[in-house]
C-alpha cells in the first residue's frame, strides 16, 4: 500500500468515527439551537370536511418527480458500515410512502466508501433520491463537478444538496477553515453539474442576504435548516467537550444565538427566489401542524431528520415507518382542515 493510500485510509477511518459521534450526539437534549416559534403561522381549524381519511394525500412535484406528500427525509449519515442498515431502512420507507430522500454527506463515497453504506444504488420504486456534499470540499476544489456527477450517477440520484456548514467547520477540531473559493466553486457546480442543486444550512438558517447571493449564483432551491433545530455547532461543541478540547468548546459557546429562525428563513428564501423557486422548510419541525404552518408561510416542502433518527433509535424500521406514515397523513389532514390565515 502506498503512502497516499495509507493516508486516505486513515482519513477515511477518522471521518467514519466523526460521523458516528455526530449521530450519537444529535439526540442529546442540548443538540438543538434555540427554540422554534410555535405560532409561526396561525391556522384556522375547520372541523367540517369531505376528506376521506383512508386516502390522505398532499401531492406535489419536485424536479419533475411526483411525491405523494411534500416531505423529504433529510440528510443524516453515510460512509460507514454502521450506516448501511439505517440508510437502507430510510430508502425503503421513502419508496413506500413516495416521498423524497437525501443521503448523508457523499464525501466518504467520493473518497472510496462502499455505496452500500448509503443504502446502495437507487431502486426502481424510489421516487426522488438526492445526494449531498459540503461547501468545504467545493471551496477547496477537492472534487470537480465531473467527479460529483459520476458519484450521483453511481447512486442513481436525481439531485444534490450542498450544505453550508461554515460555523460547524469553525468549531470542529478537524474542520476546514478556508472558504475563500466557496462562491466560485458553488457557481461551477450549479452551472456544470447537470443535476439540480439544493443549498441548505446545518442548523443556523439562511437569511435574506445569503439567499439573494445564492440566487445570483444560479441556485433556485433552498432548504432553511433553521436555527431552532439540530445544531451542528452545538454537536461539535459536545464532541469537543468529550474530547477535552477547550478552545473548540469555547468557540461553540461564543456562537450561541447566531442564526435565522424558521419563519424568518422561509420568508427570506421565498423573497429571494420569487414564486418559482423551491423553498424547503426544516429546522425544529416536530409535528404536522408546524409542517402545514411552514407550507402556508411559503415553503413548498418540509424536511425532517432528528425525529426520524429518534424513531430508529427507539424501535428500528417499524417505528420509523409508523412515524413517517403518521406525520405525512396528519400533514395532509391538517392541510385539509385548515384555512390560510387572513
Amino acid at each position: 500500500m502506498g503512502n497516499n493510500d495509507s493516508t486516505r485510509l486513515c482519513v477515511g477511518k477518522a471521518m467514519q468515527s466523526r460521523k458516528m459521534e455526530h449521530r450519537a450526539l444529535c439526540l442529546h437534549e442540548t443538540a438543538r439551537g434555540g427554540s422554534v416559534d410555535r405560532s409561526i403561522y396561525p391556522l384556522e381549524y375547520n372541523a367540517l370536511t369531505d376528506a376521506n381519511m383512508r386516502e390522505l394525500e398532499l401531492p406535489c412535484e419536485l424536479f419533475g418527480k411526483r411525491l405523494k406528500y411534500p416531505f423529504i427525509i433529510s440528510s443524516m449519515s453515510g460512509g460507514s458500515a454502521e450506516c448501511a442498515s439505517f440508510n437502507a431502512c430510510l430508502r425503503r420507507c421513502a419508496a413506500r410512502l413516495q416521498i423524497g430522500m437525501a443521503v448523508g454527506s457523499m464525501r466518504a463515497l467520493l473518497e472510496g466508501a462502499d455505496i452500500e453504506t448509503y443504502g446502495g444504488r437507487r431502486q426502481s420504486d424510489e421516487v426522488l433520491l438526492m445526494g449531498n456534499i459540503g461547501i468545504g470540499q467545493i471551496a477547496a476544489g477537492q472534487f470537480t463537478h465531473t467527479t460529483v456527477a459520476n458519484a450521483l450517477k453511481e447512486l442513481g440520484a436525481d439531485a444534490i444538496y450542498c450544505h453550508l456548514n461554515v460555523l460547524q467547520e469553525f468549531v470542529q477540531v478537524e474542520g476546514d477553515h478556508d472558504f475563500s473559493n466557496a462562491q466560485i466553486g458553488l457557481a461551477d457546480i450549479v452551472q456544470n453539474l447537470g443535476y439540480p442543486v439544493i443549498v441548505k444550512e446545518v442548523g443556523n438558517g439562511i437569511g435574506l442576504e445569503c439567499a439573494k447571493a445564492l440566487h445570483k449564483l444560479g441556485v433556485n432551491a433552498l432548504d432553511t435548516a433553521a436555527y431552532g433545530g439540530t445544531s451542528f455547532v452545538r454537536i461539535e461543541g459536545l464532541r469537543a467537550r468529550e474530547q477535552k478540547r477547550r478552545k473548540a468548546v469555547y468557540r461553540s459557546q461564543m456562537l450561541e444565538g447566531l442564526g435565522v429562525g424558521l419563519a424568518d428563513s422561509i420568508t427570506a428564501c421565498r423573497e429571494a427566489l420569487g414564486s418559482t423557486g423551491i423553498v424547503i422548510a426544516s429546522g425544529g419541525i416536530e409535528n404536522a401542524v408546524q409542517a402545514v404552518q411552514c407550507l402556508r408561510l411559503g415553503a413548498n416542502l418540509v424536511a425532517l431528520a432528528r425525529p426520524i433518527f429518534r424513531a430508529w433509535s427507539e424501535g428500528g424500521e417499524s417505528q420509523v415507518m409508523d412515524f413517517l406514515e403518521a406525520f405525512c397523513e396528519s400533514m395532509a389532514l391538517v392541510h385539509a382542515l385548515s384555512a390560510p390565515s387572513s
